[in-house]
């Protein structure tokens, strides 16, 4: 079961996968993530996705999605890499440090779901 974003209606695979959407947005745009997270999350940027999603999925509709588990190594040779879409040298230091933080819970992320 899946859940739609309570602010921007996007459909998200699970309750973490939700978590890191509207905490990602909200670190990285701000504006209606960041300010929904503020009212319904009480210290929300302190919080790990696994905390984090039950809350957030509280507040979001449920809805039954077909997501088939795509190979990812198939996958990523049809679509460039991070690198490859970012231009890391016209960041500055800040947001060079959130996205390095969000690779870095992605591949902690990733591994865990592996070792599962």
């Amino acid at each position: 079961m899946g859940y739609v974003c309570p602010v921007c209606e996007e459909p998200r695979v699970d309750a973490e996968d939700l978590a890191n959407h509207v905490a990602f947005t909200a670190i990285i745009h701000g504006e209606s993530h960041e300010t929904w997270l503020d009212e319904h999350v009480e210290d929300w940027d302190q919080m790990d996705p696994e905390t984090l999603g039950p809350l957030v999925a509280e507040h979001a509709e449920s809805v039954e999605l077909d997501v088939p588990e795509p190979d990812r190594d198939a996958r990523r040779g049809s679509q460039p890499t991070f690198e490859e879409r970012t231009d890391l040298e016209a960041m500055d230091a800040s947001d060079r440090a959130i996205l390095e933080e969000a690779r870095e819970m992605t591949r902690q992320m990733l591994e865990d779901s592996e070792s599962e």
